[in-house]
C-alpha cells in the first residue's frame, strides 16, 4: 500500500497507527466535475475498492489494522438490514480471514435492502435479526460487556458504520489525500465539502482533517439517520464533536508530530432528514433525478438511491444554487455493482 497522505504529512504516525491493504483496494479516489453544473465537483469513494467501494471501505483499512495489531480475528457490528457498511464488513473480512458477524435492525423494504441481504449471505457473514435499533443496540453492548467479563479478545465490537476512532482516522487521512489533489491541481479549493452523516465518522473525521490540512473549505453534513435512541443521542452536533474530541485527544496522546489544534464546530443539517430512516423523501428524489442526469468530466457511472444518498444530494442541489465557489459531493456509496450481478446468478 502506497503511504497515506497522513503520513507523508507527519511520517512518524506511519509505525503508530496500523494500516492494512485490503484486496481491491484503490486509494487515492479520483475527482472530476459535473460537464453540466460547473460549480459541482465530485470525489469519488464510491471507488475506494474494486470490490466493493464507498466510505466504508476507506475505513476498515484502519479498523482491520488496529484488529491485526491486536491479534483480533472476528469482528461483530451491526446496522439496517440493507446496511451497506455490512456489506464492505462482509466482503472485506472475508478477503481477508476474518469471521464477521452482523446485527440487524428492521428498515423499510426496497430493492437495495434485498440485494445487500443477498450479498453479505453470499460472502459468509453470519446475520442475526434483532428487531428494532433499539434492541440491536443493546444487544450489540450486551454482547461487548459479557465478552469483557469473560476476557475474550478475539472479536473487534465495530459500532455501525465505522464510527470508531480508526474510522474518523481514515478520514483526517482522506482530507489530507484531497489536499495532494488541490496541490497537484487536479481540483480546485472546495469553498463547501457536502458529506452524508449516518454514523459520524465520516464528518467527524474530514471536519477535523480539513482544519488539521489548513484548507479553508466548510464541511456540511447531512444527517440521514435517527438523532436519539429513545433518549440517548445518537447522531447529533454533540456526538459528533465528541468524536472528533477523542480522536484529537488520541492523536496527541501518540505524539506523532502533530500539533495541538483547536477542533472547529461540526455542522450538520436536520432538516432533511424527512419521515425516517430509509425513508425516501420528495427532496430527495428530485435531487436524485438531478444527480443521474449529470454528465461527469472522468465519463464514469455512479450510483444513487433514494433514501440515504438522495438526502444528501436535496442538500448539495440548494447549496449550488447559492454558492460562489466550487462545492465538492463527497460520494460514499459504492458504484461498484460485481458482487450484486454475482449474487443474482447464484
Amino acid at each position: 500500500m502506497s503511504l497515506s497522505p497522513l503520513f507523508n504529512a507527519y511520517p512518524a504516525l506511519q509505525k503508530l497507527i496500523p494500516l492494512v491493504d485490503i484486496p481491491g483496494q484503490q486509494i487515492p479516489t479520483p475527482v472530476t466535475h459535473s460537464l453540466d453544473t460547473p460549480q459541482l465537483w465530485l470525489k469519488h469513494d464510491d471507488l475506494t475498492n474494486a470490490v466493493y467501494g464507498g466510505n466504508k471501505s476507506r475505513k476498515l483499512a484502519f479498523i482491520f489494522g488496529k484488529m491485526q495489531a491486536e491479534g483480533k480475528t472476528r469482528l461483530l457490528t451491526f446496522g439496517g438490514t440493507g446496511t451497506n457498511h455490512g456489506v464492505a464488513c462482509a466482503v472485506h473480512s472475508k478477503a481477508l480471514g476474518i469471521d464477521c458477524e452482523i446485527l440487524l435492525f428492521d428498515q423499510p423494504e426496497s430493492e437495495s435492502v434485498r440485494k445487500n441481504l443477498q450479498v453479505m449471505q453470499r460472502y459468509g457473514a453470519t446475520l442475526r435479526y434483532c428487531g428494532s435499533l433499539l434492541n440491536t443496540v443493546l444487544r450489540f453492548y450486551t454482547l461487548q460487556i459479557h465478552d469483557r467479563l469473560l476476557r475474550r479478545k478475539q472479536t473487534e465490537y465495530l459500532f455501525a458504520g465505522g464510527s470508531s476512532l480508526q474510522g474518523v482516522i481514515a478520514f483526517i487521512d482522506a482530507a489530507f489525500e484531497l489536499r495532494e489533489q488541490i496541490e497537484r491541481g487536479e481540483c480546485p479549493v472546495p469553498e463547501t465539502i457536502i458529506c452524508p452523516v449516518g454514523s459520524s465518522a465520516t464528518l467527524a473525521g474530514l471536519t477535523l482533517g480539513v482544519a488539521l490540512a489548513g484548507l479553508p473549505s466548510r464541511v456540511i453534513g447531512v444527517r440521514v439517520a435517527p438523532a436519539h435512541l429513545g433518549p440517548f443521542p445518537a447522531c447529533t452536533v454533540a456526538t459528533v464533536k465528541q468524536l472528533m474530541q477523542k480522536t484529537q485527544q488520541y492523536l496527541l496522546r501518540l505524539q506523532g508530530g502533530i500539533p495541538p489544534f483547536n477542533i472547529p464546530q461540526p455542522v450538520m443539517l436536520d432538516q432533511y432528514y424527512g419521515a425516517g430512516y430509509g425513508v425516501a423523501s420528495a427532496a430527495g428524489n428530485q435531487a436524485e433525478q438531478w444527480f443521474r442526469k449529470q454528465r461527469w468530466a472522468d465519463g464514469l457511472t455512479v450510483q444513487s438511491e433514494c433514501t440515504y444518498t438522495a438526502k444528501a444530494l436535496a442538500t448539495l442541489r440548494d447549496e449550488l444554487a447559492t454558492a460562489n465557489g466550487p462545492v465538492l459531493y463527497w460520494h460514499t456509496l459504492n458504484s461498484v455493482q460485481g458482487i450484486y450481478s454475482e449474487a443474482e446468478a447464484v
